[in-house]
């Protein structure tokens, strides 16, 4: 863990800041292209729920009748589509999180607990972003048959949903968090 901890200490010091901030919006665009792009398919697929609603549903029945209804529609191809284009998203978002940190950790002093913090966060940031993954996976394990899933996967998508969400909300917070301690840092 000391050997990650120093690469990753070298890498965000041999970085320039404009490389760095260039990196960095390059993330921001891929996660917001790909954010848009799923969108985009999400709302073409016609699926009959709103998005969180349908990830949060715990319902094996009512998945099965939004797959049918999928089907009757022809929109299912469109729908698989939409969870391979939210990888796209995904990988924005984890290398958002991993250039950002990387910031982090160059804007703070090198002895103090936020430096340290942010070094750890390079790696277990973008770590966090996999709930994602595994939430697209369980829902892709579902749509091979559609409409005769193994229940127990609608429940374990919803449950990684959660799970997704929860750490999305942890993560944007420590980012935030570390943003204001260094903001009232600069400031004294």
């Amino acid at each position: 863990m000391k050997r990650l901890y120093r690469r990753i200490e070298a890498l965000a010091h041999r970085l320039s800041y404009p490389v760095l901030l260039a990196t960095l919006a390059v993330s921001v665009a891929v996660l917001v292209l790909g954010l848009r792009a799923a969108n985009r398919q999400y709302a073409l697929s016609e699926y009959p729920p709103e998005l969180f609603a349908g990830q949060l549903a715990f319902s094996p029945g009512k998945v099965a009748a939004w797959y049918q209804f999928l089907i009757r529609n022809e929109t299912l191809d469109i729908y698989i589509e939409t969870q391979y284009l939210d990888f796209v998203f995904i990988f924005g978002l984890m290398a958002t999180i991993f250039f950002v940190q990387l910031l982090l950790v160059k804007l703070n002093p090198m002895d103090g607990s936020w430096y340290r913090f942010a070094v750890g966060m390079v790696f277990w940031g973008p770590l966090l972003a996999t709930a994602d993954i595994w939430e697209n996976l369980a829902t892709l394990a579902m749509l091979p048959n559609p409409t005769d899933f193994n229940p127990a996967l609608a429940y374990l998508a919803s449950s990684l949903t959660v799970w997704k969400l929860c750490w999305a909300l942890l993560g944007t917070s420590l980012v935030v968090i570390q943003c204001l301690s260094l903001l009232v840092r600069r400031l004294r």
